[in-house]
């Protein structure tokens, strides 16, 4: 199954009866129909997506990406979609074969490679460490000593799946935990709606301890799992 945003968009929508009865679905954000609700609805879907990626690892994920260093660099710009490294962070050696060699690289902290060696920036080797670098338009790391030959590492990462576009696919496998995934976005639409006096007294906690969300959060999670709870617990005998 393959859901788009606006597939969220629409079902949110009618779910809080912005959408009734024979209403034709929304065909494009630019819509001016209900132009207004169309960005709520946006904001909470993604907002949502923000919580579930938080919440529980998304299958799809995870995915791999390489680098390969030149001689005299010290800084690599990460895929556009990383977010985070998954499990041990840890660049793995390629063979001349693109297979993982036994050497890897880990990760640590700039500030600790710099107590170690203050010329980290130009000494020159074989990389046994990487650090993550500052930068503000993407993810960036640091290898120390400064790669002295070309090299391919492989990594595996969890990409982003936020979603932007109308055509954007929603993070979710089945029909079933879609219509979960939009009960909960529904009600993240529904705070962002109301006025500040209908908030405190419709959802006087907020909306992260509010009970109608907590209890739609938690079958979405549920459901997202891939095995089954018993429905049964403690020991059987006989």
């Amino acid at each position: 199954m393959s859901t788009t945003f606006l597939d969220a968009v629409n079902r949110v929508l009618r779910l809080e009866g912005i959408l009734r009865g024979d209403d034709d679905t929304i065909s494009a954000f630019t819509s001016t129909q209900h132009a207004a609700s169309i960005e709520f609805a946006k904001i909470a879907i993604q907002n949502q997506i923000a919580w579930m990626v938080e919440a529980i690892t998304i299958p799809y994920e995870e995915t791999t990406g390489t680098v390969t260093t030149a001689g005299a660099t010290r800084t690599y710009t990460l895929p556009s979609d990383f977010e985070r490294f998954t499990a041990e962070p840890r660049l793995y050696e390629l063979d001349s074969s693109s297979n993982v060699e036994g050497i890897y690289v880990e990760q640590d902290e700039e500030r600790n490679v710099r107590r170690i060696d203050p010329r980290y920036e130009t000494t020159a080797g074989k990389p046994v460490r990487f650090y993550p670098s500052a930068g503000t338009t993407a993810h960036k790391i640091g290898m120390w000593p400064v790669p002295d030959a070309v090299e391919v590492y492989k990594f595996w990462y969890d990409k982003s799946v936020d979603v932007t576009t109308s055509t954007d696919a929603i993070p979710i496998t089945t029909t079933s935990q879609f219509n979960a995934f939009c009960n909960v976005a529904a009600r993240n639409f529904k705070f962002l709606r109301l006025s500040t006096k209908e908030r405190d007294m419709l959802m006087p906690k907020g909306l992260d301890q509010d009970a109608v969300i907590e209890s739609a959060r938690a079958t979405l999670l549920r459901m997202m799992k891939t095995s089954k709870a018993p429905n049964r617990y403690g020991r059987r005998y006989g």
